[in-house]
């Protein structure tokens, strides 16, 4: 489900395919990752983000 979200986002968005240095290409491997392979930093960043019910778009 979150590769077919992010799939579609990126074609509308961008009008083509995803590749490894656009924003929803990182924001699915950081959550596809497990905890232990987050640095500190990195699920902290997260986590608030999700504590705050950010949804990642921009209205």
């Amino acid at each position: 489900m979150l590769s077919a979200a992010r799939r579609r986002t990126t074609a509308e968005v961008r009008g083509r395919r995803g590749r490894a240095t656009d924003r929803e290409w990182s924001a699915r491997r950081r959550l596809l990752r497990s905890r232990e392979d987050l640095t500190d930093e990195q699920f902290a960043t997260m986590w608030n983000a999700l504590g705050e019910g950010q949804s990642g778009r921009s209205c």
